[in-house]
């Protein structure tokens, strides 16, 4: 009998096993037996979804069917890879295939899963899964690069979640700019015998420090299908926005965004004049300088237009004859438009007062405070500098030590946080003259506030201080103390290229005595350096600067209050590059005040930015004139800071020098006032003060009051 075989196809979607089965039988022949039929189990392979599936979606349930098991031996299940492309459980003739989760995966992968009969285990059958991840869909045509000027309009964005399995994920969106390292300088102050110079130079002692980061502009959102991506106001930086799907942090798509600076653009500064009287005219400067004669009421504007960014600040050069003239909306302010606002108001002089002559020596002291103003209301920024060395590698805080005018004590409990790092704070004795002796300061802070922002090409620090300084006389004996709030700032511009270094601080000074009148203090300046000037042997400044005082006069009957502002010229000429010594040097200042009388208690100075200060609560007295700088003593050689102030509405004049030469002294009275009637040339007041700021001034009606840290205390009557 002859053998014969037959083919069995199982089919199934793309999957086919074939097995091959063998039966058959013999001739039966005298003496011969017939042979056993023989089989070979057959397996198929069904499965309940696609084959095609998405990360994060439901299990897959797997059935396999085995013919011709006679023993019922079952199969096995086995998955490839093991790992990575989800996972699978069998029991029996069925299983179930997991595919991996939506943050498990971010490249398709395929999972192959086979079945194999436990009889014949040459016998398989299997299915293959496609898994795609999920994944973020950009719009036909977005562009992921784009450029735009800073201050333009904004960038629109898109992105959608595709492959989305659980239906929950959504769009996370991100903005991100180029990081500046973080450094810490110390801009090396000029050096100078000089009083005023070093109490100037302190003030470019200070840190200057770069930011952590750039102005990036903004996001409208951070999630959602669309965002709008707004340009920072001003600068250039490169933007980086970055979608995310938020069930798979992985899955990313970066848009990038070059903000380029805008063209500079010029803008002119000008304003109205009322109350000028016919025929009279008021000579206005802007910035020191670009002179201005305007001899009729009505709008004026200065012929140099400045650029966008700039300051400008409008001073009174000359007053008109007979009249005087205030100011208003003056600056300094950084221009970013046409000014049109700032206020000129003229009126007819009054006669002459005891108010007057008071307003007049208040207002000079004004000046001598903006002047010394390391011995006032920035004193504090002495402590500052001296914790701040520290990061710079100068100065020795371990022990007890005096330098450059100060004293270090133990550090305190007060703690600078600078990114990241706590600097302590030591308290600082501040002494009157620079050998560590004779009258002192001491500063004691309570709080520091530190912050620092910036963009690619600037950076800054800024310093928010809240201190008390305890004053004394050369006996010892305190003065008074003085509450005060400060902020110093120190920015670097252009990668560098320039330094700018601002302070600003009010406070009340609180005399011992408890019959005289406390005095409302305030100060700004604001300095600027360039790079080349540092490394030149020219150091050349041009700082505006601001005093300002309110006080009650109670034998007056009166509060008079000044703010002021004065345009400080600094030239330098050093003996060599490393600025060890100073050859030549020369210091220039101008301004005009702003006085106000009120009833007492009347008067409120506040210092709502830092470059201006704000006297409110009273009514315009006077607007004296100023101009001073430095000069040769005819007898001594030495340099002295001079200055007069010319109040034509009070037919007066105030003269005021101060002699560095006899600072170093305990007793010396180095600063010397005098009051003089302009048309008749007649005495009306007279005044010392001491290295500390400290004297008395007599008046013409006989009166005499103590001048207490450059303030009048009028407590003590002739």
């Amino acid at each position: 009998m002859k053998n014969s075989w037959y083919a069995a196809g199982i089919l199934f979607p793309a999957l086919s096993i074939v097995a091959l089965t063998g039966c058959g039988s013999s001739s039966k022949s005298s003496g011969t037996s017939s042979t056993p039929t023989q089989t070979t189990p057959a397996v198929s392979l069904a499965q309940s979804g696609s084959e095609t599936i998405s990360a994060g979606a439901s299990a897959v349930t797997l059935t396999a069917t085995v013919a011709d098991d006679s023993s019922n031996s079952g199969v096995s299940w086995a998955l490839k890879p093991s790992t990575g492309c989800g996972t699978l459980s069998g029991s029996g003739l069925s299983a179930t295939y997991t595919p991996p989760a939506e943050s498990a995966i971010t490249a398709n992968c395929t999972a192959a899963v086979t079945v194999a009969s436990k009889a014949s285990t040459s016998v398989s059958n299997s299915l293959a899964f496609t898994v795609n991840p999920v994944a973020l869909a950009l719009p036909s045509g977005e562009s992921t690069t784009q450029a735009v000027t800073s201050g333009s309009s904004a960038v629109p964005l898109a992105a959608s979640v595709a492959n989305d399995a659980s239906g929950s994920a959504v769009v996370n969106w991100s903005l991100s700019c180029p990081s500046v390292a973080a450094t810490v300088q110390k801009i090396a102050p000029a050096k100078s015998s000089n009083k005023t110079f070093t109490a100037l130079s302190k003030l470019l002692s200070v840190v200057a420090t770069s930011a952590p980061a750039q102005n990036c502009g903004s996001l409208s959102a951070t999630s959602g299908d669309s965002v709008t991506y707004i340009p920072p106001s001003s600068g250039a930086t490169t933007a980086t926005i970055t979608a995310t799907v938020s069930a798979n942090s992985s899955i990313s798509q970066s848009f990038t965004v070059s903000v380029s600076a805008p063209g500079a653009q010029n803008y002119t500064v000008g304003g109205t004049v009322s109350g000028l009287g016919s025929g009279a005219s008021v000579v206005l400067l802007d910035n020191g300088g670009d002179s201005l004669t305007v001899s009729s009421n009505g709008a004026f504007a200065f012929p140099t237009s400045l650029a966008s960014g700039s300051d400008y600040q409008v001073l009174i050069a000359t007053q008109p004859s007979g009249e005087i003239c205030t100011l208003a909306n003056n600056g300094p302010t950084v221009i970013a438009a046409n000014v049109t606002n700032v206020a000129i108001s003229c009126q007819t002089a009054a006669s002459n007062t005891q108010a007057a002559q008071r307003a007049l020596a208040q207002t000079g002291l004004g000046i001598g405070l903006t002047l010394d103003m390391a011995e006032t209301t920035l004193v504090t920024t002495e402590g500052i500098v001296v914790s701040m060395e520290q990061l710079a590698g100068g100065g020795d805080t371990t022990t007890t030590g005096c330098q450059d005018g100060y004293e270090i004590g133990a550090a305190s409990t007060t703690t600078l946080s600078v990114f990241g790092l706590s600097v302590p704070v030591y308290p600082v004795t501040i002494y009157y003259d620079e050998k560590c002796k004779n009258k002192k300061v001491d500063v004691s802070i309570s709080a520091i506030n530190f912050g620092a922002s910036g963009t690619s090409d600037s950076a800054s620090l800024a310093l928010n201080i809240s201190a008390t300084n305890t004053f004394y006389d050369a006996s010892g004996n305190t003065l008074g103390t003085l509450p005060v709030t400060e902020a110093l700032t120190a920015s670097i511009i252009d990668n560098g290229a320039s330094f700018q270094i601002s302070g600003n601080g009010t406070g009340t000074f609180t005399p011992t005595n408890p019959a005289a009148s406390p005095v409302q203090l305030g100060l700004y300046c604001l300095g600027n350096i360039s790079a080349s000037d540092i490394s030149s042997t020219n150091l050349s400044l041009n700082i505006p600067c601001g005093g300002g005082v309110a006080q009650n006069f109670p034998s007056l009957n009166l509060a008079i209050g000044s703010v002021t502002p004065i345009s400080i010229q600094f030239d330098d000429t050093f003996a060599d590059s490393s600025k060890n010594t100073s050859n030549k040097a020369t210091l220039t200042f101008s301004g005009s005040s702003a006085v106000q009388t009120g009833s007492l208690n009347s008067l409120a100075l506040t210092n709502p930015a830092t470059s201006s200060l704000v006297l409110s609560g009273g009514s315009a007295f006077s607007a004296p004139v100023l101009s001073g700088g430095l000069q040769k003593d005819a007898t001594s050689g030495d340099e002295v800071i001079a200055w007069t102030q010319t109040d034509t509405l009070n037919d007066m004049q105030l003269s005021m020098s101060i002699d560095p030469s006899s600072w170093d002294s305990a007793t010396a009275q180095n600063t010397n006032l005098t009051i003089t009637k302009i048309s008749t040339g007649a005495t009306l007041a007279t005044g010392t003060v001491d290295a500390g700021g400290n004297g008395t001034i007599t008046f013409s009606d006989g009166t005499t009051d103590n001048i207490v840290v450059w303030t009048i205390s009028d407590t003590i009557k002739g």
